[in-house]
């Protein structure tokens, strides 16, 4: 039986920024009193965000398959 991917890139990578982005916002407070740190912030964390979500569809859609193959 075969299981889904295990390493998955787009997921890490969204973990990622989005981990840079909240130690960004943590240890530089300047940014988030002007508009566009909090702008740039937010969109950084949203496409991590996204980015983990698209991949946890694609997970669930391979374990579909392989349930649907059973």
């Amino acid at each position: 039986m075969k299981g889904p991917r295990l390493i998955r890139p787009l997921m890490l990578l969204g973990l990622l920024v989005m981990s840079i982005v909240v130690y960004n916002w943590i240890m530089n407070p300047g940014w988030q009193s002007t508009a566009m740190g909090v702008i740039l912030h937010l969109g950084a964390f949203l496409l991590g965000l996204g980015a983990v979500i698209l991949d946890f569809r694609s997970m669930a859609e391979e374990l579909r398959k392989i349930n649907k193959r059973k």
